[in-house]
């Protein structure tokens, strides 16, 4: 369970880097820009989960194959604990992020409640779970305390300092990554150098579908294909 939970937190020590950079950022927004930062701020929100997520992601697809190269046959089963923290831990950089708000309406006093429930329920689940599955429940009980805590957290953030989120492309993202983890059913798992191969074409699918399903906005296609056009110009005159 420890080696599984090391590596699911992957994605909060990414999350720490992107909240370190966010929380000043969020409040200087706020104090140049009024009530117009909630619009600034929602793509950079989006563009933070897209990160917080691929990582994520990449985690959860990947980990049997780094449970296995880098411990015993015994350990293995590791890798069944990392998609659940993997999960926990983008739940908890969306958690960061949004809870923002508390502390710029100086509502901080909540925090100490919102810690309580989240540890509560974490404990409970463990409590109850753990005799009769195992060692998973505690990945579990980790989820739901974190999603819980995040839940609540957004709901009086909204309230006291109300923000725009982008809820159609944050959908696209989480779906798009639910429905990769999922597809690596399909990826042959003969030998641990072509399940790799398999899972990286998996997962370079990622930026096509978001792509695909409009993803992005007009604007920002322009500025891909401008990038792109750019980038195939330097290569061939490199060449």
């Amino acid at each position: 369970y420890t080696l599984g939970y090391q590596l699911g937190e992957a994605v909060s020590m990414l999350g720490t880097a992107i909240n370190s950079a966010w929380s000043p950022f969020y409040y200087r927004t706020f104090q140049e820009h009024g009530e117009e930062a909630t619009a600034i701020l929602a793509p950079i929100i989006t563009y933070f989960m897209l990160v917080a997520i691929f990582v994520g992601l990449s985690t959860a697809l990947f980990a049997p194959e780094i449970v296995s190269l880098l411990a015993e046959p015994a350990y293995f089963s590791a890798h069944l604990v990392v998609p659940w923290i993997a999960a926990s831990s983008v739940v908890r950089v969306f958690n960061w992020i949004t809870r923002q708000g508390i502390t710029y309406a100086k509502r901080t006093y909540w925090e100490p409640f919102l810690s309580a429930l989240g540890g509560g329920a974490n404990i409970g689940l463990n409590l109850l779970l753990l005799p009769r599955v195992g060692y998973i429940a505690a990945a579990w009980a980790t989820l739901i305390g974190f999603a819980l805590t995040g839940l609540l957290a957004f709901i009086i953030s909204q309230r006291v300092r109300p923000m725009i989120y982008e809820y159609k492309r944050l959908g696209a993202l989480l779906m798009t990554a639910v429905g990769i983890f999922f597809a690596r059913q399909i990826v042959p798992s003969g030998s641990i150098w072509v399940s790799i191969v398999g899972k990286v074409a998996l997962l370079s699918s990622y930026p096509a579908l978001l792509w695909a399903l409009g993803f992005l906005s007009e604007r920002e296609r322009k500025a891909a294909r401008a990038l792109y056009t750019r980038f195939k110009s330097n290569f061939f005159l490199a060449r």
